[in-house]
């Protein structure tokens, strides 16, 4: 896929087109070479994690779980780096996070069934953040779409006021949404307790 970016451009696949009346959203992966080189990164870690743990969990009874989880995970992630739209990001966003929670926890240890449930729980934090910044998106881009939502972004004039006299760009305001929400993802300061 790297490779098909870099020499061809970037590639769109549509699974779902909006003309018809089900869905407002299109389904779609749009892959650039930062979404290729993002699934060059999450493959080649995502191998050695795997192959770190079948030669670690090789005498454990839950290991074929275990494995499939990481597997799952693994597609999620690439899906999540491709995707086309906002909506379909938040969609793998909140996958990742299910499945990040059932590795995380062990029936069996109550330390790790806490963990995993403070992480599962500050996870929903970043969400809500994350959410805001797509319905703000929309509401004043008119898209979730990233192309469209890029272009229309860089031509709008839209101003979100906080406080009186303090504005923010549209654009900034988006960001800074979605900023919170990655940084509970990956559990950035002051997001990091879990």
């Amino acid at each position: 896929t790297l490779y098909l970016v870099a020499t061809q451009g970037p590639v769109s696949l549509k699974l779902y087109d909006p003309a018809a009346p089900t869905l407002a959203f299109p389904l779609d992966f749009y892959i650039d070479r930062l979404s290729a080189v993002m699934m060059v990164l999450i493959s080649g870690v995502g191998t050695v994690i795997y192959t770190y743990s079948v030669r670690y969990m090789y005498q454990d009874a839950h290991e074929p779980r275990y494995l499939t989880l990481v597997g799952i995970t693994i597609f999620v992630l690439l899906c999540m780096v491709s995707s086309g739209n906002l909506l379909m990001l938040f969609v793998f966003w909140q996958l990742l996070s299910y499945l990040l929670y059932i590795l995380a926890h062990n029936h069996a240890h109550a330390a790790t069934l806490e963990g995993a449930f403070r992480t599962f729980t500050l996870l929903r934090v970043g969400d809500v953040a994350f959410l805001a910044g797509i319905a703000l998106a929309h509401y004043l881009y008119g898209s979730l779409e990233f192309q469209v939502l890029f272009r229309n972004a860089a031509e709008s004039t839209a101003t979100i006021s906080l406080l009186p006299g303090l504005e923010l760009s549209g654009a900034t305001a988006v960001t800074l949404l979605l900023l919170v929400g990655g940084m509970s993802k990956s559990a950035q300061f002051p997001l990091h307790i879990w």
